[in-house]
């Protein structure tokens, strides 16, 4: 059995839940998802080695990898670029005309948060000068996108850091407009989702691990040319419709990265950031598994 993590539902777990719906992914082995309602989550779980391999944004990962030395990183996952996006209610522009408000995070020590934070140093917004919401601080929902929607309707606060497909279905039912496109405005990245294992158990099933992650890029690569057939297959994510769905997924699966890549740029500037808001020791880099050599990141706008 292979125990492997993954971040909250969203599209970027689409084409790994499809590839498995499929029987191609591990075909002869035994893997286990484990999804988390949040990062905050699913960092305590990898602290506590709970994972072989798995996907995580490096804003999770790094403090992790830090702490314990665990696990190290085997490339770039299916995000090169954060896919988070700054949403707010119809009449605020920009992130200026959030000063005083309440913005909507799931929860502290997460990529939203992480996000947030950077946008906030950008624009030179102090961090005193607007309200988190943690929205699954308390929430009885387990998905942070429902809970979302649910405390948006009830004006608990004016913005937010989400996520597609939750993000179309704000733009497309509520109204809500992005005023941070965050896989476009951060440039160069500072951010990743990335492809992990734990040394310890790689030590033992190398060839494994190479086998998971072929079929991890193989099942980007399908599912990025069968997006309508995807949609049908995967499991749905209330209350988000399926023609929101796809608009979701022709905003961001051209963007997607479809080898693996070991952007030893992407993760310097990933451990600057998460060390400028105090989540990591000064001048830390993780370590990276040795595979085929270094190589360099391509254009983002070519994929």
């Amino acid at each position: 059995m292979i125990n492997w993590g993954i971040n909250p539902r969203g599209i970027f777990n689409f084409p790994l839940e499809y590839a498995i719906a499929r029987g191609v992914f591990g075909r002869d082995l035994k893997i286990v998802l484990h999804n988390h309602p949040t990062g905050a989550d699913y960092g305590a779980k990898l602290e506590a080695g709970a994972y072989d391999m798995g996907q995580i944004g490096t804003p999770v990962y790094l403090p992790v990898a830090a702490a314990g030395e665990n696990y190290e990183i085997v490339s770039v996952g299916v995000c090169n670029y954060p896919p988070f996006y700054l949403m707010a209610e119809p009449g605020i522009a920009n992130f200026a005309a959030l000063r005083g408000e309440s913005i909507a995070i799931n929860r502290r020590k997460t990529c939203p948060e992480s996000l947030l934070l950077w946008h906030a140093h950008e624009e030179s917004v102090g961090e005193d000068e607007f309200n988190i919401v943690e929205v699954m601080a308390a929430a009885a929902s387990t998905e942070y996108g429902s809970a979302f929607i649910r405390e948006a309707g009830e004006k608990r606060f004016k913005a937010g850091v989400l996520h597609e497909p939750f993000v179309s279905f704000m733009e497309q039912t509520a109204g809500w407009k992005i005023i941070g496109d965050y896989p476009r405005m951060v440039a160069p990245s500072n951010y990743c989702l990335l492809l992990y294992a734990r040394k310890a158990w790689v030590r033992d099933h190398r060839e494994i691990m190479d086998g998971l992650v072929s079929d991890y890029f193989n099942a980007i690569r399908y599912a990025r040319d069968h997006l309508d057939e995807m949609i049908r297959v995967v499991a749905p994510l209330p209350p988000v419709s399926a023609s929101q769905l796809l608009s979701a997924l022709r905003r961001e699966a051209g963007l997607w990265n479809i080898e693996p890549l070991v952007d030893h740029a992407v993760f310097a500037r990933a451990s600057t950031e998460s060390e400028r808001q105090g989540r990591l020791p000064a001048n830390y880099l993780p370590r990276i598994l040795a595979r085929d050599g270094p190589m360099a990141a391509p254009d983002r706008a070519a994929v």
